[in-house]
């Protein structure tokens, strides 16, 4: 794992993080370790992985833009959510 994402932060509620069961961070899939296939765009992936403290708060990565939203313009963020392979051992 190699920290947060550039431009973004870690969001957090009532300080699960850092706990023993609780991960965060990129990984560089490269379809054999971790993930069974590579990161569909780009070469890196995000990873929120949780198992301790079960209940106690939530967490994610937010950002926060600095560019101005302009009228009748969409915006949109694709997000591709998968299953790390190792939580299945």
């Amino acid at each position: 794992m190699f920290g947060t994402p550039v431009g973004w932060v870690l969001y957090e509620t009532n300080n699960v993080i850092p706990d023993a069961g609780n991960f965060t961070g990129i990984l560089e899939p490269n379809g054999t370790d971790f993930f069974n296939t590579v990161a569909p765009e780009g070469v890196k992936v995000c990873i929120l992985f949780y198992s301790g403290r079960e209940g106690e708060g939530e967490y994610s990565y937010e950002q926060t833009l600095t560019e101005t939203l302009q009228s009748n313009t969409v915006y949109s963020l694709r997000v591709e959510v998968g299953n790390i392979a190792s939580g299945t051992a």
